[in-house]
């Protein structure tokens, strides 16, 4: 069974250090290692800092890959350094892993290589003097001879010259009776090894060149050595020197500016009337769109009578009416007419038929009465004393001559009134809501003015299958409830709204800038929509919008503006721009570099820009 390689993920951001990194790939027990630069950061500018960073998990023994995202320069420099490199936002796959282990591999193996070469390289003392300094040296030690009459001279090889010329780097030409070789002076030319003869220790004939020993003679062709070495060697280096300055002025300086954003509040208020002829909120006008909407729901119930009612027979007697007055020629006739009420201990009673006698009769022949209701109560003794209503006992009185008899009482159930408007209100509660709730839902691209929903029964509707006061028990009872709203019409009310807001902020000019900036707002705009008048004519809407706005600011743009420019032109462009309170900052890295080669570079990576978002005003 194979076993599980282990891999672990650094996510390395712009703040990240090169010694935060090493200690992370220390500290990670996994095998594999992906580093993943997601955002701009200083450790790609240079191959060194990668380099750093792959013999860091070399030494932990572990493979190193790379993941760099959108960033060119990035991406070649960890070539240079030797580690495996992806692109892609996806996982190295296995094969990269493969690849991985190959280079390293094959960079061992080239290490191994080269340690055996220079191993396998023989070892020679160098020489202490060039050929021609030996000749030189002989030349000194002997005696010149004597000179002859004809001008010969006898060159390097020694062979006779009639014709005399001067040579720029050989020695002066001097005649001599015969030939230097032949004589001692010089040794033969294959005396000396090819390789001996041209090898030349430069420093050593340097300094020997420029101190010479004690005696010697300083010659015209060692003055022209010594320039021709300065030359081969010291212009090449101060050529290098300033290539090497000029590749690291241009790719490995960089500047970083941090641009800070401030968020500032905004807020519009609008009156709006509400219109039904137009379609799309008009705030130049000031109006709104409006609609009305009904709703109707029929209901049907039963309820359970509880009214009381009674029946039975009223109680019937005889009773003689007495007048107790005075009585004399004037005194008119006493006469009761059909229906006068009597009253006999709080029980009603009225004449069934009329009566009429004198004064001097003193009282009446009987006359029949009968209760006002139902009841036995109604039932009275013989005997039993009655007042006449609309006259006085000491005038006029009346008691009963029998018992009364014939009163009966009987209790039944009716509907009532009481009975239907509690049936209807317990119908209708629900129902209301019901339709309250129907004519929300029915809003759409709508929103419905909660101060205008109007819900009731329509009394008209409210029927019974039995009349009031009718005997019965279960009662079915029939109503409709009528709804009403009002909407107004929010299609575009955002985008219109943050036009507003938009407009309200360059004219206030919150920013205080000259240029036209491009505001852009927060994401969240909070609405106040509240109806100041509902009227069945006239809907008045106040709109209140409020939101956080800020300059739009664009990263390329603004790194492609400051590209190339001088330090102090650019810091006065980043002055100009008025985000916020505290202006941008520049800083130019390597820190202390001298002032007068400070500039914006020019080449893809040179300018970092970051943008400081600033918490809103209060």
């Amino acid at each position: 069974m194979e076993e599980k390689i282990s891999t672990a993920k650094i996510i390395i951001d712009e703040n990240n250090e090169i010694t935060d990194l090493v200690r992370e790939i220390h500290k990670s027990k996994a095998e594999r290692v992906v580093l993943t630069f997601t955002e701009q950061t200083d450790i790609l500018i240079s191959p060194i800092n990668l380099k750093v960073l792959h013999e860091a998990a070399e030494r932990e023994g572990k493979l190193l890959i790379a993941q760099i995202i959108q960033n060119p320069t990035g991406i070649r420099n960890s070539k240079l350094a030797g580690i495996k490199t992806i692109d892609t936002p996806s996982n190295p796959t296995e094969y990269d892993w493969e690849e991985a282990f190959e280079m390293i591999q094959a960079k061992k193996k080239e290490k191994l290589e080269k340690k055996k070469l220079l191993e396998e390289l023989p070892t020679k003392e160098d020489e202490k003097e060039i050929f021609e300094e030996k000749v030189e040296d002989s030349i000194e030690k002997v005696k010149p001879p004597k000179v002859e009459t004809t001008s010969q001279y006898i060159d390097k090889r020694g062979v006779k010259r009639a014709t005399p010329f001067i040579s720029i780097d050989d020695d002066i030409p001097q005649t001599l009776e015969s030939n230097p070789v032949q004589a001692g002076i010089l040794p033969a030319v294959g005396a000396i090894p090819l390789k001996k003869r041209f090898r030349i220790n430069i420093f050593k004939n340097l300094k020997s060149s420029i101190r010479p020993k004690v005696g010697e003679t300083v010659r015209v062709g060692n003055k022209k050595k010594i320039l021709k070495i300065l030359l081969f060697t010291l212009v090449p280096l101060v050529l290098l020197s300033a290539l090497g300055f000029f590749l690291y002025n241009r790719y490995a300086t960089f500047v970083k500016v941090r641009v800070f954003v401030e968020s500032k509040p905004v807020e519009v208020e609008n009156l709006l009337v509400g219109d039904t002829t137009i379609e799309e909120i008009d705030f130049e006008s000031l109006k709104i769109p409006i609609k009305m909407e009904e709703k109707t729901k029929s209901l049907s119930n039963s309820i359970t009578a509880t009214g009381k009612a009674y029946r039975g027979e009223k109680a019937k007697g005889t009773i003689v009416i007495f007048y107790n007055g005075d009585c004399d020629g004037d005194t008119p006739d006493i006469s009761l007419p059909v229906g006068q009420a009597v009253t006999s201990s709080g029980l009603s009673f009225k004449l069934i038929n009329s009566v009429s006698f004198t004064c001097s009769e003193a009282f009446s022949s009987g006359v029949q009465v009968e209760a006002d209701t139902f009841g036995d109560e109604y039932n009275i003794v013989s005997g039993k004393s009655f007042s006449i209503d609309g006259h006085s006992l000491d005038t006029l009185f009346a008691k009963s001559t029998s018992n009364f008899t014939g009163g009966t009482k009987e209790e039944y159930t009716v509907l009532s009134q009481t009975d239907v408007n509690n049936g209807v209100e317990a119908l209708s509660t629900t129902a209301i809501e019901e339709v309250k709730s129907e004519l929300r839902e029915i809003a759409g691209d709508w929103e419905i003015i909660e101060d205008t929903i109007r819900s009731e029964v329509d009394k008209t509707t409210i029927v019974t299958d039995k009349k009031v006061g009718v005997q019965a028990d279960i009662v079915n009872l029939d109503l409709t409830i009528k709804g009403s709203a009002t909407y107004y019409k929010t299609t575009g009310l955002d985008e219109k709204l943050t036009q507003l807001l938009e407009n309200k902020a360059q004219e206030e000019n919150l920013f205080e800038s000259n240029k036209d900036l491009e505001l852009v707002l927060g994401d969240d705009i909070q609405k106040s929509i509240t109806v100041e008048e509902s009227k069945k004519s006239v809907v008045k809407i106040k709109i209140v919008a409020k939101a956080t706005i800020k300059p739009k600011v664009d990263k390329d743009q603004l790194q492609n503006k400051l590209k190339g420019m001088e330090w102090d032109e650019g810091k006065t462009y980043l002055n100009t721009l008025n985000y916020a309170q505290r202006k941008p900052e520049a800083v130019f890295n390597p820190l202390n570099y001298p002032a007068f080669l400070q500039r914006f570079p020019d080449r893809r990576g040179g300018v970092l820009v970051s943008i400081v978002e600033l918490e809103a005003e209060e």
